[in-house]
């Protein structure tokens, strides 16, 4: 799941970046590269939560509570985050700034599930992540626009694909040791 989502960082917010004025030449409109990047995410919380309820199968009690839970957590955070959003957009945040408030507030909500899903199951390199979002979220506002885009997709999407690496590592290592 890691790496499909660094994948969708990397590709979609990399398309974004030379979309927008200032960036480097634009091969597709700002208007087609932000549907181009709708379609990816889409495609991945597809896939993340087609994964998500595969690896819940015969789940019960207080674990499957908690799972279900955590999944709730992240469509409310990010629903929570989206409206805030959209409200301060209709009620006149300049558009120069809504690139900056959206990649500086999703990455914040992301970071902060992403470092609860770390200290609930005790997994270190989730809670990693959760801080390394939170670290890139505010260096994306501070990049300003489009190099929020570049940190996105080049800190963001490589972290994700980095953290999805270790996993698979660490997963190889338990197995070739027979745990």
């Amino acid at each position: 799941m890691l790496a499909v989502w660094g994948g969708a960082w990397l590709i979609g917010f990399g398309v974004l970046c030379p979309a927008w004025p200032g960036g480097l030449r634009p091969w597709l409109s700002r208007s087609a590269a932000a549907v181009f990047v709708a379609v990816l995410f889409a495609a991945a919380i597809v896939f993340s939560t087609g994964r998500g309820l595969w690896r819940q199968r015969g789940l019960t009690g207080p674990s499957h509570r908690t799972s279900v839970l955590y999944v709730y957590s992240w469509v409310a955070g990010l629903a929570g985050q989206r409206a805030v959003n959209l409200r301060l957009a209709h009620d006149g945040l300049p558009a120069h700034l809504r690139p900056l408030l959206w990649s500086g507030s999703s990455p914040l909500v992301i970071g902060l599930l992403l470092l609860a899903g770390g200290l609930l199951w005790d997994d270190r390199v989730q809670g990693g992540l959760g801080v390394w979002t939170l670290i890139i979220g505010a260096a994306s506002v501070f990049a300003g626009v489009p190099g929020n885009f570049a940190v996105l997709a080049v800190a963001g999407g490589g972290g994700l694909l980095l953290a999805s690496a270790t996993c698979r590592r660490t997963r190889s290592q338990r197995d070739s040791l027979g745990r």
